[in-house]
């Protein structure tokens, strides 16, 4: 059998890159092309012998060193660049004499076809020896994906269509949908699934290649991820048949980059879709987080939800702050990234059952979630809770995708409430937790409103200075003394009284040997008194503790204009 190597004069023979504009240093370069590579927003995890292809021009354009840039590619295993240019713009000449110096062939491709047409014209090329069978195959399944789509096919179809001409499993994970298996052979196939996902979640963030994972019970995926919005939101997979594979796996390959492609457009088409829906419906929201609600049956009505009469829905309110670290970005991008974040909350909130109205004010996101009752209220408000968190878990996660941006989401929730009136109460219980969980900047802090604990009735004060005044009385001394001495003596009376006064706890918690533990406490009891551990005393100290959490910025101006 001959073995073709793809060099650059082989893909300029392609009718798609015959007229393709080369800039080389050496046209004749026999460099051998192993891979295609299209990047989405980074140059990271490229494959060995790849040729780079693009339709983005800004790259190049402001790219502070292009030099630098060059090299860079070439150093992550780079042999070329293909950019696709539906116009006549010009090249940057510094890019272009710093591709020639560093011998670094680069191709321009005007052409009307899509960037993934091109993808899998240099891959078909890649395939070894004669694949006429596949190659009939591969344009016979692209065909019938096109006509899927013209039918306004969903992703069970696309997959199905996939393993027919795959003729083994196929299997689909995803944050924004349902995750399938077919064909479907009971509990292996479940056991598969929850396989495939568990090593999916493990995947780095940022990888947008096509990944090979051995499951536990040593059965072999191809797994393509799917990416709308600019993050993934979900994985196709093939297990591949156990024992010598009589099916090419650069076929199989193919064709998951082939279903893959068609999944992206249904996906995003669903996730816009969703969104020109809810239009109507942020005016909704707002009329019920911010204001009064006379007929509640009508807004239900307005919603779409019948009129169950009171006590059948359950309601709760919530904010999310989506914040990013200051980057200069244009407040375009910026806008964009919200919206799309909001499309991902809305489907992941609709694919865990939980019906919801979304309202974007710049970095903002209001909502308010609507559960049906059909049991026990505390009940279906646990569930519902169990949703939120998964949802917060998995935007959170599937945001860090986008690594230049490192968006992080800040909620809070408010009470279940049975009356749709009262949802604004619940917006407010939530604007209180966001206050604390974005005050006390920590992790264990809860995003939901019943389980905040004492900071319920610290913040239900809303009367700083006397939160201030409080926490002066009881702590005053000893702050002023941590303040001097930059001392941990507030840290150390927090773990003690946490710790129920077990000093060998205590001292391991602080990681500190007990004989420093002693000479604190002896301090503590100095600046505090020797009844401090008096019942009355001590719930006066843990609340004023808890209280400096929320107050400690005043506070410590206050101490440092003492200073």
């Amino acid at each position: 059998m001959t073995i073709h190597i793809l060099t650059f004069n082989r893909l300029l023979l392609h009718s798609s890159f015959r007229d393709a504009r080369v800039i080389a240093k050496n046209p004749d370069s026999q460099q051998p092309i192993r891979s295609v590579y299209v990047p989405i927003s980074n140059w990271n995890e490229l494959p060995q012998g790849a040729l780079i292809l693009t339709n983005n021009l800004d790259f190049l354009q402001h790219s502070p060193d292009p030099a630098e840039l060059v090299t860079s590619m070439m150093k992550q295993g780079a042999v070329g660049l293909c950019i696709q240019l539906s116009s006549d713009l010009p090249l940057p000449s510094s890019f272009v004499q710093a591709a020639l110096a560093a011998d670094f062939p680069v191709l321009v491709v005007n052409t009307q076809l899509h960037l993934s047409e091109l993808q899998l014209h240099v891959e078909t090329m890649l395939m070894p020896g004669n694949q006429s069978d596949h190659l009939h195959a591969l344009s016979e399944f692209s065909h019938k994906l096109q006509q899927a789509m013209l039918k306004r096919a969903d992703i069970p179809t696309i997959l199905r269509i996939l393993q027919q001409y795959a003729s083994l499993q196929v299997i689909y994970h995803s944050i924004v949908e349902q995750s399938l298996c077919m064909p479907e052979n009971g509990a292996r196939a479940s056991e598969t699934l929850t396989q495939f996902g568990s090593l999916i979640d493990q995947q780095s963030a940022s990888t947008r290649r096509q990944l090979r994972l051995i499951l536990p019970d040593e059965q072999v995926v191809l797994a393509q991820p799917i990416v709308g919005l600019g993050q993934v939101l979900s994985y196709m997979g093939i297990v591949l048949p156990r024992g010598e594979n009589t099916v090419s796996e650069s076929y199989l390959a193919l064709l998951l980059v082939y279903a893959s492609k068609t999944a992206e457009q249904i996906l995003l088409r669903k996730l816009l879709l969703d969104d020109r829906l809810s239009d109507g419906q942020s005016r909704l929201a707002q009329e019920i987080l911010f204001g009064d609600i006379a007929h509640e049956d009508q807004i239900l009505a307005q919603i779409g939800l019948p009129a169950l009469g009171s006590g059948n829905y359950l309601f709760v309110s919530g904010i999310i702050v989506l914040e990013r670290p200051e980057r200069g970005e244009e407040h375009q991008s910026a806008k964009t990234l919200n919206q799309d974040t909001l499309l991902l909350l809305r489907s992941l909130l609709s694919t865990h059952g939980v019906y919801n109205l979304l309202l974007l004010q710049h970095n903002v996101i209001h909502l308010l979630c609507i559960r049906e009752i059909f049991a026990n209220a505390e009940a279906q408000w646990e569930k519902v809770k169990q949703s939120l968190r998964k949802v917060l878990e998995l935007a959170t996660r599937s945001n860090r995708l986008e690594n230049t941006h490192k968006l992080r989401l800040h909620a809070g929730f408010g009470l279940m409430k049975t009356r749709l009136r009262d949802a604004a109460q619940s917006y407010r219980e939530a604007l209180d937790v966001l206050s604390v969980t974005r005050t006390l900047a920590r992790d264990s802090i809860s995003a939901f409103y019943e389980e905040m604990g004492i900071y319920q009735m610290l913040k239900s004060i809303g009367n700083t200075e006397k939160l201030i005044q409080f926490v002066q009385y009881h702590l005053g001394n000893l702050l002023a003394y941590d303040h001097r001495n930059e001392t941990p003596l507030l840290q150390t009376l927090d773990q003690y009284l946490s710790c129920m006064g077990a000093k060998q706890e205590t001292a391991e918690r602080l990681f500190i040997h007990r004989q420093t533990l002693y000479h604190r406490l002896e301090k503590i009891e100095e600046l505090l008194g020797d009844d401090y551990l008096r019942a009355d005393r001590r719930l006066c100290l843990e609340v004023a503790i808890r209280a400096y959490d929320l107050v400690k910025g005043e506070m410590n101006v206050k101490l440092a204009g003492n200073s």
